[in-house]
């Protein structure tokens, strides 16, 4: 089995978590787009709260992940030496974490508008502190290359989140006015609203953090000093990376709210039909940001097979090679996934909610967006395998800057379009930056006609593919003719490419 293949095998099935629990989750938005479950603004809320949760999710697991991959790998430190660091380094931190959102409620609450609901502070910070751990004992899973029980933890986890959350919202909302019972009586307050998304995540976090007891090997949890000395300067340079790349991710969520809020204020508005509105904004965002999920989905697993993997296969003979080839299939496979989403987007439409239809004019920026940082990241492994981690540091600071100052000059502008268009351009900026420098430090001789002529074709069958009408219909024509645009760029890359040449064998 040629390398590429087994990498192909590792994503599929970290895929069958990351792929089939993001679908699932996609398949929840009909549900809560629907005006009969959440509103507008409730659907912002949900939006903007999971967006912190990423900033502070980044700095429990401190890049714990990353550098037990890196130094777990190094000759002379064990592996559950460095493993049992990070562990007792991720532990304290959400320890610590949780007594504040505990201690500091009403302080939270206040600062992110949420004085009515105070509780989602508590509850998040739970989840948030069993989500990071859990983070740690996964990355054990996939150093050791366990897909299989990786992909069966996280698959519960996901399956038990779902579950509940239709559970609570479908079975006993449903009911609850003309057909309840004991059982819903008992569990069920529709004043509860939003919650209920967070009280099933909080149980299934607690579900997987149980399912992982034995990887923590409680015996063994020494922490070395001089380990930690080791991952430190290594870590902190890549904790800036991905808080300032977290910024480019999901600061235009908690930016419009604040932004669009600021703005109502201005124009005479109270402060609830301010905060309404802008929530409104970010619901509409959040919805249409969900259609464009396929890309982000597949870079979830992608990301979770090839970053151990560039790792392990760092010293193979030809693995630049390796890399570059692994880059052209890369954008084959996003720009086929671009093109399905955008020549079928009148059928996409339907996974969320007629109110929000007006915001689908950006998802093919938001593709774009996440198309770039795709290539992006990929590009990104030269400066983890030559532990230039600061140039990462540079690199996401930079793009947060581009992310900060866009929203902050373009939202009062144009809202919601605005974040998107700041998204692509950062990615942009970001996917040229890293390209120059990597081939500077860790050159990897990149097919970069191909990549060009690929993602080049797939923008032109965008462009001559039918213009999109939000409250209109597909039609039988315009099937076939964005199925043959479709047909015709898969033909052109098996052309090129020829089998033999997109998957390569061991010995190439």
């Amino acid at each position: 089995m040629s390398v590429l293949k087994k990498l192909a095998g590792q994503t599929a099935i970290y895929g069958l978590t990351g792929m089939i629990g993001r679908f699932l989750f996609f398949l929840l938005t009909p549900i809560y787009t629907n005006k009969e479950v959440f509103s507008q603004a409730q659907f912002g809320q949900i939006t903007e709260l999971y967006a912190y949760m990423v900033f502070v999710m980044l700095i429990l697991t401190f890049s714990m992940e990353t550098s037990y991959f890196r130094f777990s790998t190094i000759d002379g430190n064990s592996r559950k030496s460095v493993f049992a660091t990070a562990m007792v380094t991720v532990f304290t931190l959400s320890c610590l974490f949780l007594a504040s959102t505990w201690i500091f409620t009403e302080q939270i609450a206040d600062w992110t508008k949420y004085q009515a609901n105070p509780e989602y502070i508590k509850w998040l910070g739970a989840i948030l502190a069993m989500d990071a751990v859990s983070a740690i004992a996964m990355s054990k899973l996939r150093s050791q290359e366990r897909a299989g029980r990786f992909a069966f933890i996280n698959l519960t986890s996901v399956i038990a989140n779902i579950g509940l959350i239709l559970f609570f919202l479908v079975y006993c909302g449903m009911n609850y006015e003309h057909n309840s019972n004991a059982l819903i009586q008992a569990v069920y307050n529709p004043e509860i609203g939003i919650a209920y998304v967070f009280i099933a995540n909080m149980i299934a976090s607690g579900i997987k953090i149980l399912m992982l007891i034995p990887e923590f090997s409680f015996g063994g949890f020494k922490f070395n000093k001089t380990v930690f000395k080791q991952m430190l300067p290594y870590a902190l340079p890549l904790v800036i990376f991905g808080f300032a790349g977290s910024i480019n991710e999901v600061i235009d969520r908690i930016m419009l709210k604040e932004i669009v809020y600021d703005s109502g204020i201005a124009e005479g508005l109270s402060h609830t039909n301010a905060l309404e509105n802008a929530q409104i904004q970010n619901g509409i965002y959040g919805a249409v940001y969900k259609v464009s999920m396929i890309i982000i989905i597949f870079l979830q697993a992608y990301r979770f097979a090839a970053e151990p993997f560039f790792f392990n296969r760092e010293k193979d003979k030809g693995s630049k090679l390796m890399y570059s080839r692994i880059m052209t299939f890369f954008v084959i496979a996003v720009a086929i996934m671009f093109l399905i989403v955008v020549l079928y987007l009148h059928i996409f439409k339907y996974f969320i909610g007629e109110s929000y239809w007006e915001g689908l004019k950006i998802v093919p920026i938001l593709l774009l967006a996440n198309f770039s940082l795709g290539i992006y990241w990929n590009l990104n492994m030269w400066f983890k395998l030559t532990k230039k981690t600061k140039f990462g540091a540079y690199m996401a600071t930079i793009g947060a800057i581009i992310t900060v100052a866009g929203n902050y000059i373009f939202i009062p502008l144009y809202g919601y379009e605005a974040c998107a268009w700041v998204t692509f351009a950062t990615y942009l900026t970001l996917t040229i930056i890293s390209y120059f420098l990597g081939q500077r430090h860790y050159p990897i001789p990149y097919n970069m006609r191909k990549i060009f002529l690929y993602i080049g074709l797939a923008v032109l069958a965008y462009f001559m593919s039918s213009p999109f009408d939000p409250n209109g219909s597909i039609t039988s024509s315009m099937f076939l003719y964005h199925s043959a645009l479709l047909a015709i760029y898969i033909a052109v890359v098996i052309f090129i490419e020829r089998p033999k040449n997109l998957i390569p064998s061991a010995e190439e």
